[in-house]
């Protein structure tokens, strides 16, 4: 173990001695901290003033993980915390999603699963809020792949640097619909009033579902609701029932004659006047009169589209003021691959576990303990016995930092 140790270690140092350094903004005002091949817990409350003092550390000790501060400090250095935190200037906002965040991940690859994390980062957090609802420049974030499971977005626009935390957690809430009130949504409009002696009455109103290009939450529940009729239009018969009686009214399970009623009201019918095409067309609910299918509906969707629409992150993460953060351009001890960061042009085309590779691919030797062994990486699905291997390094490295295998 110590040889595959030390390999590792000369590896990282030479990957340091000739890599350029991507530091953040205010470099000279962020607190660092490392944790290294040997050793337990983390050493932080560091500081550099130069570039060049940050690469000599980093060539000199080899750390496994390289992390910097979220935040600014007059002295980012002081110990202990509440100190520095005296002289606390700002923070980057900071967004993390790793595949372990998500549902619906089951059986995947790590390569889909991956794939499922970025889409959700492109579409939702960057496309559907932080660029669009937030109106962020997108010179004032940058996008990184963490080298492991997952993404990280660092927003440095001087607007949000100043948020304390529950500013920041309202920008959360906002982001995963917690607390949307459904009532400013979807509108009521009456249609038919009445007067009853002194009083007016109405006898039949109808739900309008919001334009599509109205800004915020509104117009996303629209779109979403759109995209659930395209889901539910696909499903079986029996599937779509099924769907229906997952929603709750009032704590109450919709029961299996009212889950049917609802399918019925939705689909029956030639093309054109399907209870579906009327909502689609006119961006109304009535049309599935009674009142208990209207309501069924509306939780359907209020259930469903938040989590088609919804964007997903790491709370913690993104509402802590002093969040430490992997340093783009440094290598995740875990794997072995880069911390990435990607141009917004880039994203789609972007294959982490192909673009992020750190090493070249000269041949070295490995013992592998496993029986069996897969795994995806360079383009390739790579499958292995136990036994001396002779692998590319990017590959070999992969497998010692993952504690697969061993220097020969």
């Amino acid at each position: 173990m110590q040889k595959t140790i030390s390999f590792l270690k000369q590896e990282f140092s030479n990957y340091y001695a000739q890599t350029d350094l991507d530091v953040p903004q205010r470099f000279g005002r962020r607190e660092w901290g490392f944790f290294y091949f040997q050793g337990k817990g983390m050493q932080r409350h560091l500081a550099f003033n130069r570039v060049e003092e940050l690469r000599d550390f980093l060539i000199t000790r080899s750390p496994r993980h390289v992390y910097y501060s979220s935040a600014y400090y007059q002295n980012p250095e002081v110990q202990p915390m509440p100190r520095k935190v005296e002289g606390w200037l700002g923070a980057d906002l900071i967004f993390d999603l790793d595949d372990e965040h998500l549902s619906g991940t089951e059986g995947l690859t790590i390569a889909q699963r991956l794939e499922k994390v970025k889409r959700i980062v492109k579409d939702r957090l960057l496309d559907d809020f932080l660029l669009s609802d937030f109106g962020i420049n997108p010179e004032s974030l940058k996008v990184t792949f963490s080298g492991g499971r997952g993404y990280h977005i660092h927003v440095f626009d001087p607007r949000v640097l100043t948020l304390e935390s529950p500013e920041r957690r309202e920008i959360v809430d906002y982001i995963t619909g917690l607390g949307l009130d459904f009532n400013k949504i979807f509108k009521e409009q009456a249609i038919k009033v009445d007067t009853f002696r002194t009083r007016k009455v109405t006898l039949k109103s109808k739900t309008n579902l919001p334009d599509e290009s109205e800004s915020g939450w509104s117009g996303k529940m629209t779109e979403g609701i759109m995209r659930l009729l395209d889901d539910m239009e696909n499903l079986s018969k029996n599937e779509c029932i099924e769907l229906i009686q997952g929603v709750k009214i009032n704590e109450k399970p919709v029961s299996a004659s009212q889950a049917k009623t609802t399918y019925k009201r939705l689909f029956d019918g030639k093309p054109g006047e399907r209870g579906i095409d009327i909502i689609r067309e006119d961006k109304v609910i009535e049309i599935l009169s009674p009142d208990s299918v209207v309501k069924i509906f509306l939780e359907l969707a209020k259930n469903k589209v938040k989590g088609i629409i919804a964007g997903e992150t790491d709370e913690p993460v993104t509402v802590d003021t002093r969040r430490l953060i992997r340093f783009p351009g440094s290598l995740h001890g875990k794997t072995g691959l880069r911390v990435v960061t990607i141009p917004l042009g880039d994203l789609d085309e972007f294959d982490p576990l192909k673009d992020s590779i750190a090493f070249d691919d000269q041949p070295v030797e490995v013992k592998i303990e496993q029986d069996s062994l897969e795994f995806e990486l360079g383009g390739e699905q790579i499958e292995l016995r136990a036994g001396i291997q002779s692998l590319p390094k990017y590959s070999a490295i992969y497998l010692m930092c993952r504690g697969l295998a061993t220097i020969a």
